[in-house]
């Protein structure tokens, strides 16, 4: 048995119990992926950040698990703890190295080019779903999506095994969607995607751009933030020209239906940059086992 510090932070999120929650090992020399996974596991979370030989490292416990948000909410809990002055970091993911840089603003952006290889953004397709599939599965009036789809098309994002991209005109008819999980894995099946991102423009801050719910299946629903699909979903409003001027930041509200609320900053442009805040919100100890048992037992 092995007792190690353990910080539990939510990325995008303003306030505490907000977002989307990673762990954070800062000492994490010796312990395997297996067991910052089963850490991650005991806390119920997908991310979890070690810093193991002097570096920052993501693993993900699941397929749900997002890097950027890891990487956000790693960097921004262990230069608290250490009180430390840098504003750039690099976290080590297993498809690349991610850059992150605090601003002056108290927000944090991380540079998710790596995780692009070879693309310019991401690659976006026609979908090949209608509206009609896409309102079933969340059980809304497909009005609803018609309505902006007139002018705003559906789109699939390649990256990170592919998001489905649907507008909704109004907030009223996305905050009551409530998805069959059967018919969501079958829509998310037709169009070779892991997700469903649903966004409308009518939000509930006036500092925000669009408000998002990402539904994913492999996660056995839905997710109050999701870094990749909603750059991806930035991207694509900016390609689409949706909004008055050139957009150098556009700015999606989530996580409120599930009282996890969050805000991600996504910057369009080459590279793409996500952001937001990231506050920690537990700071304690577990006792980790070794590698070949399973139990966690928490000090």
């Amino acid at each position: 048995m092995d007792t190690r510090d353990v910080l539990l932070a939510d990325a995008f999120a303003d306030e505490p119990t907000g977002g989307r929650p990673v762990a954070v090992l800062p000492d994490g020399d010796g312990l395997s992926d297996a067991q910052c996974r089963q850490v991650g596991s005991e806390l119920g979370v997908a991310s979890v950040v070690a810093r193991r030989d002097g570096i920052v490292e993501h693993v993900g416990t699941n397929a749900t698990g997002d890097a950027i948000e890891g990487a956000l909410a790693g960097s921004v809990a262990l230069a608290e703890r250490e009180e430390s002055s840098g504003s750039e970091w690099t976290v080590e993911t297993e498809r690349g190295t991610l850059r992150v840089e605090r601003e002056d603003d108290g927000r944090t952006f991380v540079d998710r080019s790596s995780l692009v290889a070879g693309e310019e953004f991401t690659e976006l397709t026609s979908s090949n779903v209608d509206e009609s599939s896409i309102a079933d599965a969340l059980g809304i009036d497909v009005a609803a999506l018609r309505d902006v789809g007139a002018d705003l098309p559906l789109a699939r994002a390649d990256s990170a095994g592919g998001s489905l991209l649907a507008p909704v005109n109004f907030f009223e008819h996305l905050s009551r969607a409530d998805p069959d999980l059967t018919a969501l894995s079958t829509l998310c099946a037709n169009a070779d995607a892991r997700r469903l991102v649903v966004f409308t423009f009518d939000t509930l801050s006036g500092a925000a751009d669009a408000h998002a719910r990402v539904f994913a299946p492999a996660a056995g629903g839905e997710l109050p933030t999701a870094a990749t699909p909603l750059a991806d979903c930035g991207v694509y409003l900016s390609r689409q020209g949706v909004f008055d001027g050139e957009r150098s930041e556009i700015t999606f509200e989530c996580g409120h239906v599930l009282d996890r609320p969050g805000t991600v900053a996504v910057r369009p442009v080459d590279p793409v940059q996500v952001g937001g805040r990231a506050v920690t919100t537990l700071d304690g100890t577990l006792t980790i086992p070794d590698s070949e048992d399973e139990e966690i037992i928490e000090v």
